[in-house]
């Protein structure tokens, strides 16, 4: 689970890699075209509305 303002960053640690994502969960601040790779992966993707925006 993470909001939409994380995904294309880099941190400093790697917690895993796509292959070992089977769903995410984020807002609706989504990217369309990069929830449609992760979709093309084969990760579901749950989005839910942000109550802040």
């Amino acid at each position: 689970m993470a909001d939409s303002s994380k995904f294309e960053k880099r941190g400093f640690g790697r917690i895993c890699g796509l292959k070992e994502i089977d769903q995410f969960i984020t807002d609706n601040g989504i990217d369309v075209d990069f929830k449609e790779k992760l979709i093309d992966v084969g990760i579901d993707i749950t989005v839910v509305d942000d109550p802040i925006k």
